[in-house]
């Protein structure tokens, strides 16, 4: 796996299949939602995994990650109220360059949680970081 060290203290981890040189192309707003990303895990001790990149996946209905504009992140290891305050402080924090649906706030990070038909959850859920055209 893929890692960027701080002192041996806390990683930013990649997963093996992403592309690293994405990160070049990426948005600069993104890569800063990143290493803010990076910064509160570290200061939290949680786990830091970024899942994906640029990369287009099945079932997408947005463009943000073939754009440069999202990435996304593991919340594996992390509680239900880490998940719930690290999405209000960081959507304070960051909703002027966040994205959103018409008439809807904008967010800089929401929680997806896969279910299966039965809709029991199948996976821990994941953040999804993004920033909006032009930001």
């Amino acid at each position: 796996m893929w890692d960027i060290t701080d002192n041996e203290k806390m990683k930013i981890e990649f997963k093996p299949e992403l592309d690293i040189n994405d990160l070049r192309r990426m948005k600069p707003k993104i890569v800063w939602l990143m290493i803010d990303f990076w910064q509160y895990c570290k200061e939290k001790n949680l786990p830091c995994l970024i899942t994906s990149l640029m990369e287009d996946a099945p079932g997408r209905k947005s463009t943000t990650h073939v754009s440069g504009r999202a990435f996304d992140a593991s919340a594996r290891g992390w509680s239900t109220d880490e998940i719930d305050n690290f999405i209000i402080d960081f959507n304070n924090k960051w909703k002027n360059i966040g994205t959103a649906p018409l008439g809807k706030p904008p967010k800089a990070v929401i929680f997806h949680v896969t279910r299966n038909g039965e809709g029991e959850m199948i996976s821990p859920g994941h953040f999804h970081f993004q920033v909006r055209r032009g930001a």
